[in-house]
């Protein structure tokens, strides 16, 4: 074998080396970006099983406390049976997911008035309508609670501004705000202004019955009034 030959034959080995190194690093690069992904993809699984059974275990224990705080036919609830009921939410609105926490929020607040407290569950309907997180839905409705709960005595600018809000077409509590609107109109003297909305809500087919039926006797108690007159 010549010369050449011999350093054709080294430098053909050499690139095969070359090659043979080239392919192992990559093929340990593959294999570790493998493994990267598989354990990304695990970790994305058993966090997703992780939220799965927390909102299942939040989700048993809302619809207990629901169960246990639910009024009796032809009676209420005890105040011992209420505060249980407003702790165990609480307890549920801290360590649940998001749609159930919200939930237990409400429930809260339901019950605070129940036992006369405005003032807490004004707080917690607040707290609701300002969390980014919820969903629109439940904070229209406690922001629209909020107003309801202060037609009375609330400030009638800032009761406005608040139904204004609320105030569209394609919101689900619409009939709500609209009755909320009515009954504030009344509480300044705005009659004429009651009646009209009243008025539409008994010819509203989406309104719920409920609604529908207490603008009616609305209507009715606005005619008395000022046939009194």
């Amino acid at each position: 074998m010549s010369d050449s030959d011999l350093l054709k034959e080294l430098d053909s080995e050499r690139r095969a080396e070359r090659l043979k190194s080239l392919i192992r690093r990559h093929s340990i690069a593959a294999a570790v970006m493998l493994i990267v992904v598989l354990a990304i993809f695990g970790g994305w699984r058993f966090w997703k099983w992780q939220q799965y059974l927390a909102t299942e275990k939040a989700s048993i224990a809302y619809l207990q406390t629901m169960q246990m705080a639910a009024p009796q036919a032809g009676g209420d609830i005890s105040s011992d049976v209420r505060q249980k009921a407003i702790q165990q939410y609480k307890e549920i609105s801290e360590h649940s997911p998001e749609s159930i926490r919200t939930l237990a929020h409400l429930q809260e607040a339901g019950l605070a008035v129940d036992k006369g407290d405005i003032k807490t569950a004004s707080q917690i309907w607040e707290s609701i309508q300002s969390d980014s997180r919820a969903d629109p839905i439940y904070r229209s409705l406690a922001s629209l609670l909020w107003v309801q709960s202060h037609l009375d005595q609330g400030d009638p600018a800032q009761l406005r501004s608040r139904l204004a809000v609320l105030n569209a077409e394609n919101n689900p509590w619409h009939a709500l705000v609209q009755e909320a609107e009515a009954l504030l109109d009344i509480r300044v003297g705005k009659n004429i202004e009651a009646r009209k909305i009243f008025a539409q809500l008994v010819q509203d087919n989406k309104a719920p019955s409920g609604v529908k039926r207490r603008a009616n006797f609305m209507l009715q108690a606005i005619a008395e009034n000022k046939a009194d007159q």
